[in-house]
């Protein structure tokens, strides 16, 4: 059995159609089905899960990790990453927060 290899696509021009598309395709089969596979990639052998997540600098990375902890301290549902910026959002409907430093976190 092979090992399982990590891939990291880095998009150098955000407004080629093309990436944004395969981008969002991804995103949304991600969305539907929670389990993206290289079975939807259409990759040869057996299906095995892909995992989309963005490259994060360390300090983006801290930033997620304090915004996803307040976010399950304070019942806020969702705390997502897109193009590098991290949002809060309470409930479904809400507007969404972005969050730039420790100091957007909203205050509970």
């Amino acid at each position: 059995m092979s090992e399982m290899k990590t891939m990291f696509l880095e998009f150098k021009e955000q407004q080629d159609k093309k990436i944004e598309k395969i981008y969002t395709s991804i995103e949304e089969i991600k969305a539907q089905l929670n389990k993206l596979s290289t079975e939807h990639l259409r990759l040869g052998g057996p299906a095995k899960p892909v995992f989309v997540s963005e490259n994060l600098t360390p300090k983006m990375k801290r930033l997620f990790f304090l915004a996803r902890d307040f976010a399950s301290s304070n019942q806020y549902r969702y705390c997502w990453v897109t193009n590098g910026k991290i949002y809060l959002r309470e409930k479904q409907g809400a507007p969404h927060i972005m969050i730039k430093s420790e100091s957007n976190l909203p205050k509970k």
